[in-house]
């Protein structure tokens, strides 16, 4: 009965609860927990230790988070309590400030009851006071208007007067027109036969007048017909003045070359005369010396020129012509302006 095969039995028997343990607990890590690796275990012991351990350290982790979870309950709890303290002394003062407001509302509103009480009197006072000035200042106004009538009555009284002197005197003044107007009816008679004496000789004077009219317009056609005449002329005389100014022109330009053709002949005549080349040659240096001096001055040297003769000049005398509104040729009388002389060098 006590053989092997009982004690496998037993063996079987003894190790039937722990697997149906094993597998209730693999279906809790199954559900909660991921599938945890174990080594190699030799036994089933093994493994319930190895279980038994492992719910140790998972059920320790729980309580150390049960603890850590009670100890920030605790923390949050004292400081609950304390802000309630906290709020509970400031209600109180709050509530004590309130109450201290609510005596100094009450004192205000009785402060200012009683001021607008006093207010309302000192307004009926002045109002009394402004209605008695009113009424002294109507009075016043009233006698000040009844003195100023009273004086405006004394001065129309006064007009009056005057008015009446005048109107004396009006009548003084209307008897003398009176007067004067018949002394002008007599007179009158006189200036109407002067009148008529006058239109007679202005009706003389308008014959007259007429007779002038006429007059005037046969001398205005008589000076129409002169100004055509005149008008015919004018051309003529301009011809006649431009072909006198070349002639003059022409005359003077003649009269230049018969000095020329002097001097030349002089020259001829002195070198007949003179023997020696010398005193040739100084005659001459003075004779060009006097041909590059301006005539006008003497003294200068001739730097200008004038564009419409060409005839030579210093540019002072020139320029002194021009300013002093001498604008003619000293030569040939040839009239000159601003742009007709310029400047020469003789190098």
């Amino acid at each position: 009965m006590s053989g092997p095969g009982n004690k496998r039995a037993a063996g079987d028997g003894g190790s039937g609860p722990p697997e149906k343990k094993l597998s209730r607990e693999e279906k809790t890590t199954t559900t909660l927990i991921e599938p945890i690796r174990l080594g190699g275990i030799s036994s089933t012991e093994e493994m319930d230790l190895k279980v038994l351990q492992f719910k140790n350290k998972k059920l320790a982790e729980r309580l150390e988070q049960r603890q850590a979870c009670e100890d920030e309950l605790r923390e949050r709890i004292e400081k609950l309590e304390k802000r309630q303290a906290t709020d509970d002394a400031t209600l109180l003062i709050v509530n004590r400030y309130w109450a201290q407001l609510d005596e100094t509302v009450e004192a205000l509103l009785r402060c200012h009851e009683s001021r607008i009480r006093e207010l309302e009197e000192r307004d009926r006072r002045e109002s009394k006071k402004i209605a008695d000035e009113d009424a002294l200042r109507r009075i016043r106004q009233a006698e000040e208007q009844i003195e100023h009538l009273q004086r405006k009555l004394g001065a129309t009284k006064q007009e009056e007067e005057a008015l009446l002197s005048e109107m004396d005197a009006q009548l003084l003044t209307v008897q003398k027109l009176e007067e004067k107007e018949r002394a002008l009816q007599g007179s009158l008679g006189g200036v109407e036969k002067e009148l008529t004496l006058r239109s007679q000789a202005l009706e003389l004077n308008k014959r007259k007048a007429v007779e002038a009219a006429q007059l005037a317009e046969d001398l205005k056609v008589q000076l129409e017909h002169v100004q055509t005449r005149l008008r015919e002329i004018q051309p003529c005389l301009a011809e006649s003045r431009a072909a006198r100014e070349k002639e003059s022109f022409n005359l003077k330009r003649a009269q230049e070359d018969i000095s020329r053709l002097r001097r030349k002949l002089e020259k001829q005549r002195k070198v007949e005369v003179y023997a020696d080349a010398d005193e040739i040659l100084q005659e001459e240096i003075k004779e060009y010396k006097a041909r590059l001096t301006c005539p006008c001055c003497n003294t200068r040297k001739k730097d200008a020129v004038l564009t419409k003769c060409f005839h030579v000049f210093c540019f002072e005398c020139v320029r002194g012509r021009y300013e002093a509104r001498q604008r003619k040729c000293p030569k040939c009388n040839a009239a000159f302006g601003a742009h007709d002389f310029h400047r020469i060098y003789i190098s």
